[in-house]
């Protein structure tokens, strides 16, 4: 049976001569909770192990959106209006009369501005165009790993920078541009800086992104931007939910049922130095150094995982 959170309260409390929670001071009830929480991202974060969680999600990407109803001043970032919406945060626009494309940045739960200065005639009643072209993920979100998938359409190729995106769209005809843009409304080169088309997206960028609560996280630029509805997919690594309180129902605590191998050494060892610790320290300590070689090997391939490799398709 797996531990549970109050098997691992327990464990600690018995570190501290306490039978029960009841009486505990808040203190050690927040340490013990605290102490949970950071050796299960110790674990789940570990830089050899094979503990990350990578978890298949996807979303809807929007149609391109007509906005009516903006106010927009020239040379302000301000912009308000009634068909602003979360999804989008980081998406790119034409407003009003201004030709040139911008961004929209969620910068309250129901508040927005723009990336840059909006160069158009001012109006309380503008109109304009959003596309779905970022999809902003959680701050549980640490990575997006391949495939990421335009359902019915194509697997989208992943950009780090600006001249690989160049490489990647060389035209088929050859020449000497190496899909540079130079009619700004052509091509997909680059993601971002640029004024960009609307048609079927084929490559994404993964950048960070800090929200209006000043959680930071990522976000996914998609080239070129949706010019419909689509479907995209993709694997995400993301951090454990944190156990919220010491009654929590949590039944995985940490990967592979590594429990009392690792987590509790661990545990036990992040405890030691509260005041009113009554365990034996030298023994926790030396525990703890064994928990931790236990975790550095999780992320080696076995024997028979080697074989499997080998062998696959040839038996």
């Amino acid at each position: 049976m797996p531990l549970l959170v109050t098997d691992v309260v327990n464990d600690a409390l018995s570190l501290f001569g306490c039978d029960s929670i009841n009486g505990v001071p808040v203190n050690l009830k927040n340490r013990i909770l605290a102490d949970l929480n950071r050796v299960r991202q110790t674990m789940f974060m570990a830089e050899d192990a094979d503990f990350h969680i990578n978890t298949p999600t996807g979303t809807i990407l929007n149609a391109p959106l007509v906005l009516t109803g903006l106010a927009l001043t020239f040379g302000a970032k301000t912009i308000t209006g009634a068909g602003l919406l979360p999804w989008m945060d980081r998406c790119t626009c034409f407003l009003g009369d201004d030709g040139v494309q911008n961004v929209i940045l969620q910068t309250g739960a129901s508040t927005y501005a723009l990336e840059t200065p909006y160069a158009g005639t001012t109006s309380e009643s503008a109109g304009g165009k959003v596309y779905n072209d970022a999809v902003s993920r959680p701050a549980t979100s640490l990575s997006i790993d391949r495939p990421v998938i335009l359902e019915g359409c194509w697997e989208l190729l992943p950009t780090t920078n600006r001249a690989e995106m160049r490489d990647l769209f060389r035209p088929w005809g050859g020449g000497s541009d190496y899909g540079q843009i130079t009619n700004f409304n052509q091509g997909t080169y680059p993601v971002l800086g640029a004024q960009r088309i609307s048609a079927p997206p084929r490559q994404y960028q993964v950048d960070s992104r800090t929200d209006y609560l000043g959680n930071m996280g990522i976000y996914i630029r998609l080239n070129p931007m949706p010019d419909q509805q689509y479907v995209l997919k993709w694997i995400e690594r993301v951090l454990p939910t944190p156990i919220a309180s010491l009654s929590d129902t949590t039944t995985i605590l940490c990967p592979h049922r590594f429990e009392e191998s690792v987590f509790l050494p661990l545990m036990r060892d992040a405890l030691k130095s509260y005041p009113t610790f009554t365990g034996d320290k030298a023994l926790i300590a030396a525990e703890a150094v064994t928990a931790r070689k236990v975790l550095s090997q999780t992320g080696k391939p076995q024997e028979n995982v080697d074989l499997i490799v080998r062998t696959q398709g040839h038996w």
